[in-house]
């Protein structure tokens, strides 16, 4: 029996695959209701701007949640959107992490890396899916010049894969199955499919993630450089397996919606009064980086009323697979208010967060994966372009509640091919024929 699937249309998809030299004509018939939708937990290709950690005040947290070291944004060398992370030499350690909700004994990943001038000269673990024993690391190995994985962080346990090279970007898919023993993690270089890793281990769960750069004990001095961008999460199904290729890009607000509120409610920086007609306001929320205290928008008055803006235009026709809300806040004081914020896709809603108290005088985060549009099914490159984000809706402004910015980041599969389908049509397609919008 398949979950999480809703009664759509039976399609067919024309692609062209390429296997060595020879390129073949695959013809895929598939219920999109036998599709399963993403359970993606996580995006981040550090569109936002922020690679701060800590939990705000907030239950759902802030974009990052752990981290060492010095992680820095990089906006030079990217591989997709505006924004990458360099992880720099900075002691043994430097990494972001995230906690895992719901104690998953599955979990999947898809990110690209790349080391920058040269490779380190110690073994370094790059990734990892964490348990309360044993993890699921993919590793570089500096005696091979290889990355591998091991459910251990000792380089004698390591299964490897390819020879890497300085200064190229590597697409990494990740599946780590610890549901039973033995456990067992899958993978891949830019789609290429590399040994299985298997170890003997009780089943386990996992409680978190990290990307960054961690040096093998007794390892010495580490020398590594290392940019990560586009990354993915999920963490329910094997069938998320593999993502494949893809991208992650920000987008900002560009334009208002429908505004509902009277005079008074809503100001520019606390100061003069929003017209209900305005059509400025997505100029005041549009921080890029998101993490500034400059222009914003207060709810100055309890009322069930609110301010709406809209997107940017999503970059291409591919298939949104994860679309996060980000949004950066602060406030008049640290007295309790609360308000809301909603995603409207259609005149359907779904809550970013509801009543949150967000009073605090320097920058306050709240992140939320929305796996599915509001109004249900798979996410879709008209859905995306038409959503709109509601924020308002104030039952105590004990403290005035300020909204300093809000984007989505947004992963893409390429060229219309849903998650499900890359196992169909493998890691090599040209292109697709009949496509989804």
């Amino acid at each position: 029996m398949l979950l999480n699937r809703r009664p759509l249309d039976t399609i067919a998809i024309n692609a062209a695959v390429t296997t060595g030299a020879n390129t073949r004509t695959v013809v895929a018939s598939a219920v999109l209701g036998e599709l399963f939708i993403p359970t993606v937990a996580f995006t981040c290709g550090f569109e936002c701007g922020d690679v701060g950690t800590g939990a705000a005040t907030s239950p759902e947290g802030r974009h990052w949640q752990l981290s060492s070291g010095s992680p820095s944004l990089e906006t030079t060398t990217v591989r997709n959107g505006s924004r990458a992370v360099r992880f720099p030499t900075a002691g043994a350690t430097t990494y972001l992490g995230r906690n895992i909700s719901g104690a998953p004994n599955l979990a999947v990943a898809r990110f690209a890396i790349r080391f920058v001038g040269a490779l380190p000269s110690t073994n370094v673990n790059i990734f990892a899916f964490t348990t309360g024993g044993s993890w699921c690391f993919l590793h570089y190995i500096s005696a091979s010049q290889k990355l591998g994985v091991s459910a251990s962080s000792s380089a004698a346990s390591v299964v490897t894969g390819p020879v890497v090279v300085a200064d190229t970007w590597y697409v990494i898919d990740f599946k780590a199955d610890i549901s039973a023993n033995p456990w067992k993690i899958d993978w891949r270089v830019d789609f290429a499919v590399q040994p299985q890793k298997t170890n003997a281990a009780a089943a386990n769960t996992f409680t978190t993630f990290r990307i960054g750069a961690n040096i093998d004990t007794g390892a010495g001095t580490p020398t590594y450089d290392l940019l990560v961008d586009d990354i993915i999460v999920s963490t329910g199904s094997a069938l998320d397996y593999p993502f494949g290729e893809g991208k992650v890009v920000g987008l900002r607000p560009t334009m208002d919606g429908t505004h509902s509120f009277t005079t008074g409610t809503f100001k520019y920086d606390n100061s003069t009064n929003v017209a209900p007609a305005a059509t400025d306001v997505n100029t005041y929320v549009d921080d890029n980086p998101i993490t500034g205290l400059g222009e914003y928008i207060s709810q100055n008055v309890v009322a069930a009323e609110y301010i709406e803006v809209g997107f940017s235009t999503p970059p291409d026709t591919g298939v949104p697979r994860g679309v996060e809300v980000v949004a950066s806040h602060h406030a008049s004081s640290t007295t309790a208010h609360a308000v809301t914020m909603r995603l409207n896709d259609g005149n359907i809603f779904d809550n970013v967060y509801l009543d949150a108290d967000l009073s605090n005088t320097t920058i306050t985060y709240w992140s939320k994966q929305f796996q599915r549009p509001p109004s249900g099914g798979l996410w879709t490159y008209a859905k995306l372009g038409a959503v709109k984000v509601r924020w308002g809706y104030a039952t105590n402004v004990g403290s005035i509640p300020f909204l300093d910015g809000v984007m989505l980041e947004v992963e893409y599969a390429p060229g219309g091919i849903p998650t499900r389908l890359h196992g169909i049509l493998g890691g090599g397609f040209v292109g697709l024929l009949g496509g989804f919008q």
